[in-house]
């Protein structure tokens, strides 16, 4: 039997699977990331889950599985079960959904930008439970570009800045595409806690039930009643996006108590949530040295990305740049990865990996064009200079390159940023000051498959070691074709 390729966009709201068929890439989405539960035990996956709810409950809704990942657990009533599992039965049902087994498949998995090793490795734990053992991640911004490649006549020779939201995270990265079959993620940012359209429901719910004493008491006084009406609010804000801001109020179905959510509130949550997230564009150009006037085109991807209203605002920040968002924004990133699952690709650092120590020096660990591989570390040896120090700070980022020249920006902590820091103990503290001599500090790194830098540390002198994985790092995804070259 032929090996398959397939896609996958696990999205924390809707997910989109796609496959590769002698007639091209079909997609099949979006699918609800959802669960229904009853009496502890889940009911049904997906579309089910979401017309069963929608019918009444119980049974009752779970959702935003996705940002579950890499954490003990989600609540069924009064019980914790794992989540892993519960990912791998929702993936289970996307292979169902076209008809494929998971044996024998080659995948491509879009992830944030932001999430920790944790989460990936929690999905891909899920992978292994339905026999999905060939699994690559790509960052989802940088898949949806390529998924919209795939689906347009988009020169090959541009710069582009994605803006995948979607209803767990704010994904951003500014991409170059070259002739060479190369994607290089000139910069990414993300959010996974504060933005998503999940915490919109949150926001809206909050202020819905401010207006009412009432209808606060009902929720709370319901089973799942704050579980039933965000699910009815993540429906209607769907809706009220899609259309007008005059548009006439609408009951919130599955509630004890007659509730009507209007138009405008919906609105005013939306475009505050848009406000911050023009501040989050900013601050990523700003890291880079850019102006909101030098992007001169913007790929919207991700379902809250569907709302006209989501896209002029955000385009307010970039009024010289050509919006593009096709027929379904939220189908481009598992398209894309049904396009890299087929063809042959490498991940490799974008920009240097670097280390800057408590004295400001700094020095490049891993150079920009270093390939995703578990078994390729470098080491590093430093000098802790100052001998009476009983602990070391070592701070670990990128040196950015100026995406308007050729070269790398120069290997300084004026173009530094910043991922994470690691304290160590070292020294000898039984020995008097006169006898101290200098500590040495072991450094292992190394890009791996989760797309995470792993940082190893170790003092010669105390034999304390310390160990980080750092992700958020750019990367350059080059792309072969269809027969592997």
């Amino acid at each position: 039997m032929a090996k398959l390729f397939v896609g996958i966009d696990f999205g924390t709201t809707n997910s989109t699977i796609a496959w590769v068929t002698p007639r091209g890439i079909v997609p099949r989405g979006p699918i609800p990331s959802m669960v229904a539960w009853q009496n502890h035990e889940i009911v049904a996956v997906g579309e089910r889950a979401r017309d069963m709810v929608g019918q009444g409950s119980p049974p009752y809704p779970l959702r935003d599985l996705k940002m579950q990942l890499g954490l003990p657990g989600v609540r069924l009533g009064p019980l914790s079960i794992e989540v892993v599992p519960l990912v791998a039965d929702y993936l289970e049902h996307l292979f169902e959904a076209i008809g494929i087994s998971p044996d024998d498949v080659d995948a491509v998995i879009g992830t944030p930008v932001r999430v920790s090793r944790a989460h990936r490795e929690a999905l891909r734990q899920a992978c292994r439970m339905i026999g999905l053992e060939q699994v690559r991640f790509v960052y989802e911004p940088t898949a949806a570009l390529i998924g919209a490649l795939h689906e347009s006549a988009m020169p090959m020779n541009q710069t582009v800045l994605v803006v995948d939201w979607g209803g767990g995270t704010l994904d951003l990265a500014l991409i170059a595409v070259d002739k060479s079959h190369g994607f290089r993620e000139l910069g990414v940012d993300g959010d996974v806690n504060d933005l998503g359209g999940s915490r919109m429901d949150q926001e809206i719910a909050r202020r819905l039930l401010a207006q009412s004493p009432a209808a606060r008491q009902a929720v709370d006084n319901a089973p799942q009643g704050m579980a039933i009406l965000l699910e009815a609010i993540e429906r209607l804000k769907i809706e009220f996006l899609n259309d007008s801001i005059d548009a006439e109020a609408r009951p919130v179905p599955g509630l004890p108590i007659r509730l009507f959510l209007e138009s405008a509130l919906v609105y005013e949550v939306a475009l505050e949530f848009a406000e911050r997230a023009r501040a989050s564009m900013r601050r990523m150009l700003e890291t880079m040295n850019m102006k909101a006037e030098d992007i001169a085109t913007v790929l919207f991807a991700g379902g809250v990305s569907q709302s006209w209203a989501i896209r002029e605002d955000i385009l307010t920040l970039f009024p010289d740049a050509t919006p593009i968002y096709g027929d379904n924004p939220q189908l481009h990133t598992g398209i894309g990865c049904a396009e890299l699952a087929r063809k042959s690709f490498s991940v490799e650092l974008a920009a240097d990996f670097a280390v800057r120590q408590s004295d400001d020096s700094l020095c490049v660990l891993l150079q920009r064009g270093q390939a995703a591989d578990l078994n390729a570390y470098r080491k590093a040896e430093f000098m802790v200079t100052d001998i009476l120090a009983d602990e070391a700070l070592f701070q670990f980022g990128l040196c950015h390159f100026d995406p308007r020249r050729e070269s790398l920006w120069a290997a300084d902590s004026d173009n530094f940023r910043t991922l994470g820091q690691v304290f160590l103990r070292v020294g000898q503290a039984e020995l008097s000051r006169a006898k101290r001599i200098p500590d040495f500090v072991q450094v292992l790194t190394g890009l791996d498959d989760d797309l995470s830098v792993a940082v190893f540390l170790r003092s010669q002198r105390t034999d304390a070691s310390s160990q980080a994985y750092l992700t958020g790092v750019p990367l350059t995804i080059r792309v072969g074709d269809a027969d592997g070259r």
